[in-house]
């Protein structure tokens, strides 16, 4: 500081004069800073640290609400294409099962209609389209959908 104080050194001397303190600190194990510099310095550093921490921190959190986001976004874009899917091939197998029957027997009555309505499993349906095709009658379709 008072080198400082009496005169005012160009850039690229400053450089030259710190790193020739460092040398003498290196040399003679002493320290030529000041208790206060030292106490600002070791403040300064503590501050720091505790910036970075919270900095770090608070990215951390929005990247991982970013990424929370984007994956329940897509999971739930996945989960609704298979349950649109299956409740389109459900509406399929129904529309068809019933065209089936309408066809060959004419009449379809409201009560078959509705159990055929309030079937959920793929399969089954699938059965019941096959055994639709096959059978020589309402009552013997009747009798297999049971």
């Amino acid at each position: 500081q008072f080198i400082e104080w009496i005169m005012k050194l160009p850039e690229e001397m400053d450089s030259q004069l710190i790193d020739e303190i460092y040398k003498i600190e290196e040399d003679k194990g002493v320290s030529i800073i000041s208790l206060v510099e030292k106490k600002g310095y070791e403040k300064g550093k503590k501050e720091g640290i505790q910036l970075g921490i919270q900095q770090g921190i608070q990215q951390g959190i929005e990247k991982g609400i970013q990424q929370g986001l984007q994956q329940g976004l897509q999971k739930g874009l996945q989960k609704g294409l298979r349950q649109g899917e299956l409740k389109g091939k459900q509406k399929i197998l129904r529309k068809v099962i019933m065209d089936i029957l309408e066809l060959k027997f004419q009449q379809v009555e409201k009560e078959i209609r509705e159990t055929i309505q309030r079937i959920e499993s793929v399969d089954k349906l699938e059965i019941l389209l096959e055994t639709a095709k096959m059978a020589k009658s309402l009552e013997e379709f009747t009798e297999k959908m049971k």
